[in-house]
């Protein structure tokens, strides 16, 4: 299911980086920070089983002669790199207070993904414990949404009225003479 996913992931992110981006990236920030976020989960993935094999190495069981430990230190150069040069081409062009939560939260949303598929974590979870995770992940998403979303001119409570009709509008109490 993993191999799935890399291979979905290294699709997507070069169909953004070679179709939609010479278009559509100097204008829709989702563009350069979605190749990010892609290649971002990949590398760390990467990195999660580079160090694996490190760690084996350090441990006396060389695997410094697999080609597959090789083969994640090409993945994990060819991620960084990629992920830099895009980030830096969204942090040229847009505003870094809109690209940094965004990328906050695709690169995390996609990394759990990653990493859940990777372990089968999902699949081991009562209905509670994914009601908890998925409360969680939703309470960053709003946070995000909110420290974007809140600028030194407005309120938390003034924002989220617009966007859900739900809080009352504040009265303006008149002054006492």
């Amino acid at each position: 299911a993993f191999a799935a996913y890399a291979a979905c992931a290294a699709c997507a992110a070069a169909a953004l980086a070679c179709a939609v981006a010479p278009r559509h990236g100097r204008s829709q920030i989702l563009v350069y920070v979605s190749i990010c976020s892609l290649m971002g989960s990949l590398s760390v993935m990467s990195c999660k089983a580079l160090g694996i094999a490190l760690k084996l190495t350090a441990r006396g069981d060389d695997q410094m002669g697999r080609p597959e430990t090789w083969f994640f230190a090409l993945v994990v150069a060819c991620c960084v790199v990629t992920q830099m040069n895009y980030l830096n081409r969204a942090l040229d062009l847009f505003n870094t207070a809109v690209v940094s939560p965004i990328y906050y939260v695709l690169f995390t949303t996609l990394t759990v993904l990653a990493e859940a598929i990777m372990y089968d974590e999902l699949g081991g979870l009562g209905g509670v414990r994914k009601l908890g995770e998925l409360s969680g992940f939703t309470t960053v998403l709003v946070g995000v949404f909110l420290l974007r979303g809140c600028r030194k001119d407005e309120s938390a409570e003034k924002l989220l009225s617009e966007l859900s009709g739900l809080l009352p509008a504040r009265r303006q109490e008149s002054q006492m003479p």
